[in-house]
């Protein structure tokens, strides 16, 4: 009787062991499932903004970091590639959590360049806006991005070759009234189909096929101030588009070779004043 009591409670006992070894398991199995849930969550969080830049002791803005600044890492965009590093002595971060519009990536009139090709290929930033001393947007400088609005400073004098080619998002180009704005060179805005505004009041220059299948530009004035317009500038522009004229003279300067489709031109009541 004594052996038979002394096995059922071995046996109470394991299946008590066992009861335990399979509630932990469980417990472990759903440790690791709410740690990979966060894990994936915080990636996710990771590549949705752009909370600092990274600017190098030469005022130069080199990368952007999304997440890590406490732990010494920041992210740096290149050729549309993203990577780690760390930080450099010296190295300055820039806050742009305590901006009030989180999703405008404001680059301050502290940063002194931009390092090459910095931009290109980034698909994170839609809203950008420079305040910093620029003379020119450098050639490709935001090539092949998802940017959907820039503003740029009264000091660029020059968009570069290429400077948003492929930028097929690209809706706006913010300028002020006091832009020195006077040269768009070849194919800078080439293939930005999403385009709609961009003041070309005080264009002296535009390259060829500066605006090659801008179809989405409703109307485009051209000032008396224009004194090159560059084979292919603006073909394939929306068929209900309309080129406005400011002056007579400049429709001489249209001689180049256009597929304008159903594209108006026409004078502006200024023209013959």
């Amino acid at each position: 009787m004594k052996k038979k009591e002394k096995i059922k409670k071995l046996e109470e006992k394991n299946k008590l062991l066992i009861a335990v070894v399979v509630l932990l398991s469980i417990l472990v199995l759903i440790g690791i499932g709410m740690l990979a849930v966060k894990s994936v969550k915080k990636m996710i969080n990771k590549y949705e903004d752009i909370d600092y830049l990274i600017v190098d002791t030469s005022g130069k803005l080199i990368g952007f970091s999304e997440y890590n600044v406490t732990q010494d890492k920041k992210i740096e965009y290149k050729n549309g590639e993203r990577t780690e590093d760390t930080y450099k002595d010296g190295d300055e971060v820039i806050s742009l959590i305590e901006k009030e519009e989180k999703e405008e990536v404001v680059i301050p009139d502290t940063v002194k360049s931009i390092e090459k090709d910095l931009f290109y290929g980034n698909t994170i930033i839609k809203n950008l806006k420079i305040e910093m001393n620029l003379d020119k947007i450098d050639d490709n400088m935001f090539s092949s991005t998802s940017i959907e609005k820039i503003t740029l400073p009264d000091s660029v004098t020059t968009i570069g070759t290429n400077a948003f080619n492929g930028s097929v998002s690209l809706k706006e180009v913010v300028t002020s009234d006091k832009s020195k704005l006077e040269v768009i060179e070849n194919g800078a805005f080439y293939g930005c189909a999403s385009l709609e505004s961009i003041n070309l009041k005080n264009i002296k220059e535009i390259g060829a096929n500066a605006f090659y299948g801008c179809n989405s530009m409703k109307k485009v004035y051209l000032s008396i101030k224009l004194e090159k317009v560059g084979n292919d500038a603006f073909k394939y522009l929306a068929n209900n588009s309309e080129i406005v004229l400011e002056s007579f003279m400049t429709r001489s300067l249209l001689t180049g070779k256009y597929t304008l489709n159903k594209t108006s031109i026409k004078l502006d009541a200024d023209a013959f004043k």
